[in-house]
């Protein structure tokens, strides 16, 4: 978690020179994606000021100190607001209901057994670009992107507003509105 100062994070799909990256500050964190998930870091995460400091959270004391179910519950909040998104619909189907299976391994489809409830591969998708997400927060007046040809990832609106220009005359910083974002707007 940064305390003071700023990073800028590289994932191994961003390393192509020009290529963007997300850039963290006070009160942001990293890490927690490949401790929840149990799994290596995919990116290299860089300091951008000349002093940054970190606070550190090792394995142990991110699960015992409720970080880890924090985390849990963001990413479920995040998926459920994916499921919203109009560009991420059609990933956002319902579960599908699975018939119970008895000891010889025929279907039952008597209602005292309970169904099991299986994830539909769509669902599946949502979840695991949910736990993929990074939330950043900004002020209001900040530049979060560059106007360019070319970026490694989509942003989503989950709150607030965000106004669209585009560079008309470089030299001069001409630029004109082109739209305004609002929640679900990708």
């Amino acid at each position: 978690m940064i305390f003071s100062g700023g990073v800028v994070v590289r994932t191994a799909a961003s390393t192509d020179a020009g290529s963007e990256s997300v850039r963290l500050r006070k009160g942001d964190a990293f890490g927690e994606r490949a401790l929840l998930l149990e799994t290596n870091r995919n990116a290299t995460v860089t300091t951008e000021t000349q002093l940054t400091e970190l606070l550190i959270i090792y394995d142990e004391c991110f699960t015992e100190s409720g970080l880890a179910a924090y985390f849990r519950a963001r990413v479920e909040q995040t998926a459920q607001f994916l499921r919203r998104v109009p560009l991420l619909s059609s990933l956002a189907s319902p579960a599908r209901r699975q018939p119970a299976v008895s000891e010889d391994g025929s279907r039952t489809e008597t209602e005292s057994e309970p169904q099991s409830v299986e994830p539909e591969p769509a669902e599946a998708k949502i979840n695991s670009l949910a736990s993929s997400c990074v939330q950043l927060d900004y002020l209001d007046g900040c530049q979060i992107v560059s106007d360019s040809r070319r970026t490694d990832c989509v942003w989503i609106l989950m709150s607030g507003s965000a106004d669209c220009y585009r560079l008309l005359n470089e030299p001069d910083c001409l630029m004109a509105k082109v739209g305004r974002l609002v929640p679900g707007n990708a």
